[in-house]
């Protein structure tokens, strides 16, 4: 991901655009992270997914092999219980 400062990316938006199509830009305002600019393409990829939800037998292999090998954070042990 390329970073640039809000005044470089008004600046050269024309640059900064045709880059956000290979990969995203991070534009910062007073050297943090304000928003990422990235290809419409991409977007409407990460919006279909953003509220899928999938019963377990939708999940692919693969999924499954990812699920198996995360650990679980401890802090997440304090909802053990509502699986009874």
């Amino acid at each position: 991901m390329i970073t640039v400062s809000g005044a470089d990316f008004t600046k050269s938006f024309g640059k900064y655009r045709t880059l956000a199509h290979k990969q995203p830009v991070s534009v910062t305002s007073y050297g943090k992270e304000d928003l990422v600019v990235v290809d419409a393409e991409e977007f409407k990829r990460l919006k279909a997914r953003d509220r899928e939800a999938l019963f377990a037998w939708d999940l692919k292999t693969s999924d499954i092999d990812a699920l198996s090998k995360d650990d679980i954070p401890e802090a997440a042990k304090q909802f053990d219980n509502e699986m009874e």
